[in-house]
């Protein structure tokens, strides 16, 4: 998965893809895990994770910090973990309808 495009500061996503993100850390490894996580991320975007807004926007920068300190933490095959973060994420996004 590669990083946004520096030409795309302005792009943003809904904070449910942040949420998302944090349930698949909490619900499959753990907070211990998670809290690796954002000591992996920029600081500027740990913030953003101390209450997450689903029907907010954040930028799309955060989403990607966030798959790819993942993805780290978690270590494997990163296509393997970018695939399960984002089947996860449809699952819960069709779940809350």
């Amino acid at each position: 998965m590669s990083s946004p495009q520096p030409g795309y500061p302005n792009m943003h996503i809904k904070g449910g893809l942040l949420r998302a993100r944090l349930l698949f850390v909490m619900l499959n490894h753990g907070p211990d895990l998670w809290a690796r996580v954002l000591e992996a991320i920029p600081e500027e975007d740990r913030g953003k994770f101390q209450e997450i807004d689903i029907d907010s926007w954040y930028p799309l920068s955060t989403l990607d910090h966030v798959d790819q300190a993942i993805a780290k933490v978690l270590g494997g095959e990163e296509e393997k973990v970018f695939d399960s973060l984002g089947e996860f994420s449809a699952t819960s996004a069709l779940s809350s309808s």
